[in-house]
């Protein structure tokens, strides 16, 4: 975005850049962009529009005419976007192949997670109640979660995972699995772990996560969990916090699927932190 508000698309191998022919107000934002990053949408005065990137691929498309603000959710490529008409959240499909949908008419609502089909998990609990992303959890007007925090979709979006009881100052919480097939909301819910901290889902729909923390010991584990055959494989054992993790084959084209790269540290969290490459077992 230049000063003027004028987008630009900048091509690296002939480095020179080229406007795209629309123009953004100062409050106006570049909310997203397709998953074939062909287009961009942005959202000002005169609505949600979809401009492409590719001279051919067609003229700027109106999804929305009324005014719109960003919401603070990810700009990356995804199916779908999220913003704010009002007081309404509403989401649009990135293709620009269907209407708008209003999701809420609640300015400030706490956003968990988007799946690719389009599923938003949300919570009516306000961020001052609990802390922020900390609350309840509805997808689609239906309950899954009770006073949760770090909710993941599986990569097919069928199941959402969640901590539950993890309103605390360690943040630790039951893992569990939602199934968004199943009607009934108990048979639903399955347990996978207990006294979670950070947790990650792959690409092959496999967790890990760092489990069994109620006390710092040797008993703390690094686990690698199957949600669908509901097995678990211990990675790592003794007082490690797992911090985050990076399956590498996300980042870079053609690596092994089965490189993951954790960053971890002694259970106090004091430090030095490390890197650790592994490789986890197959399916």
């Amino acid at each position: 975005m230049d000063p003027d508000g004028l987008p630009l698309l900048y091509d690296v191998g002939q480095k020179r850049a080229r406007y795209l022919g629309v123009r953004l107000s100062a409050d106006g934002a570049i909310i997203g962009t397709d998953l074939d990053a062909k287009a961009i949408l942005t959202c000002d005065w005169d609505g949600l529009r979809r401009v492409p990137l590719i001279p051919g691929e067609g003229p700027v498309q109106l999804i929305d005419r009324e005014p719109c603000r960003p919401s603070d959710w990810s700009g990356s490529a995804q199916t779908n976007v999220l913003y704010y008409v009002g007081d309404q959240l509403r989401q649009a499909a990135t293709s620009g192949t269907s209407p708008p949908v209003v999701l809420t008419n609640f300015l400030g609502q706490q956003l968990f997670a988007l799946c690719d089909d389009g599923a938003l998990a949300y919570s009516l609990d306000p961020a001052e109640r609990y802390g922020r992303g900390v609350g309840d959890g509805y997808i689609q007007g239906r309950r899954f979660m009770e006073r949760g925090r770090d909710v993941r979709f599986s990569p097919d979006c069928h199941h959402v995972y969640y901590k539950e009881n993890a309103a605390t100052l360690r943040r630790l919480g039951q893992l569990r699995s939602f199934d968004r097939r199943e009607p009934d909301a108990t048979a639903a819910i399955t347990r996978l772990a207990d006294n979670v901290g950070y947790y990650n889902v792959l690409g092959d729909g496999r967790l890990i996560a760092n489990d069994n923390l109620a006390t710092v010991g040797d008993h703390n584990r690094i686990s690698l969990i199957d949600p669908e055959r509901l097995t678990a494989q211990s990675l790592l054992t003794g007082p490690v916090a797992l911090l985050s993790l990076l399956q590498v084959s996300r980042m870079i084209p053609n690596y092994p699927p089965d490189q993951v790269l954790l960053e971890v540290d002694n259970a106090e969290i004091t430090g030095p932190r490390k890197m650790m490459l592994v490789t986890t077992p197959p399916r």
